[in-house]
């Protein structure tokens, strides 16, 4: 099977299976297609499976509450940042930067990211960027750095959902 065929009847179970709460185990099923799209994820490609795991945690902490072209946005952003000479090079580096999102920082990071989340990962991985490159990004009206809102307002911005995105 290959990787779109995958992808396909990944998002098909996503609209059968009903929702699982975050803190819940997964169903079996649920647990078999993440198996299988990280097989297939890491078998040609850079990124390692605890690079798509902490993608994953890092997306669910963040953009639970969005609609999957959200979070295939804030996954693009952390791949944006591994290729970009501003910031480190590697999925792990990039999460774990001081103050870079605030799901490390309020412990979201620690929830079991559901398949949505791989599902929007390896969108991006497959190059499904709907931010253009966009390196920074912030929902305002909770963000409470005063930085990201005067680069939102001076740069052209991209919105999807609850966030804005900027280069």
């Amino acid at each position: 099977m290959n990787v779109k065929t995958f992808l396909a009847v990944c998002i098909a179970l996503l609209i059968f299976i009903p929702a699982v709460p975050a803190q819940s185990a997964y169903d079996s099923s649920e647990e078999i297609a993440i198996r299988q799209l990280i097989n297939n994820l890491t078998l040609n490609s850079l990124w390692t499976e605890e690079d798509i795991h902490l993608m994953a945690r890092t997306v669910h902490g963040e953009a639970r509450g969005e609609n999957h072209l959200g979070k295939v946005a804030v996954a693009s952003v952390i791949l944006n940042r591994v290729n970009s000479p501003q910031f480190p090079n590697t999925i792990k580096e990039v999460v774990y930067q001081p103050r870079a999102f605030t799901c490390v920082d309020y412990g979201q990071i620690n929830l079991k990211p559901n398949l949505a989340a791989y599902l929007a990962v390896s969108d991006a991985i497959l190059g499904n960027d709907p931010t253009n490159g966009c390196l920074f990004y912030m929902n305002p009206e909770i963000a409470t750095s005063r930085w990201m809102h005067q680069r939102a307002s001076a740069k052209p911005v991209t919105v999807i959902g609850n966030h804005v995105f900027m280069h």
